[in-house]
């Protein structure tokens, strides 16, 4: 029932590869030209339809600010499920759209929103693409759950059986790094 701004643009080449789903992090605006702005104006010449998508900003109070760990968790699981339904009922309405396209769908996410992605993927709540790209991809949650929640992230990222490619910056958050041996 929520209106949601998508930006749409058509490929502009001879070859039609088929659709990228394009999925800036909470808080991040679609045309901002540090999330997926260049993207969404360069793929077209590459034969890609793209659906840009702007989501909804961070729940209100996420991660919680309650004093104890109890509390916290019980409104962090009640935020971010409310958030992660809002998520999946937008992305299957995004895939009835790209599919009325030839090719292939790519989902491209950034940030909080691919992890979240990775869960309702598994869960099979949300129509997984042909392929998903994750970009600076991580979990927030409160300090005391920062931790466990991206472990949660990486194990279900792991058993995944959508072929995915995990990109993230030299100068990303500590968080999303992996430690160098």
């Amino acid at each position: 029932t929520d209106e949601y701004i998508t930006l749409i643009k058509n490929q502009t080449s001879a070859n039609n590869r088929g659709v990228m789903i394009l999925l800036p992090d909470w808080q991040q605006g679609v045309n901002n030209p540090k999330a997926m702005n260049y993207l969404r104006n360069t793929l077209p010449a590459l034969g890609w339809n793209t659906i840009a998508i702007q989501s909804d900003n961070k729940p209100n109070n996420y991660p919680s600010t309650a004093l104890s760990p109890v509390d916290q968790a019980k409104d962090n699981k009640l935020n971010i499920t409310a958030y992660k339904n809002k998520l999946s009922a937008l992305l299957n309405a995004v895939m009835n759209t790209a599919k009325q396209y030839p090719g292939i769908v790519v989902v491209i996410a950034q940030g909080n929103n691919a992890a979240m992605l990775v869960e309702l993927y598994e869960i099979k709540s949300t129509e997984a693409p042909e392929a998903l790209v994750m970009l600076s991809s991580f979990r927030e949650s409160s300090p005391n759950f920062i931790n466990d929640i991206n472990t949660e992230f990486a194990r279900q990222l792991a058993q995944s059986d959508i072929p995915t490619l995990d990109l993230y910056l030299r100068y990303d958050l500590s968080l999303i790094h992996i430690s160098e041996p």
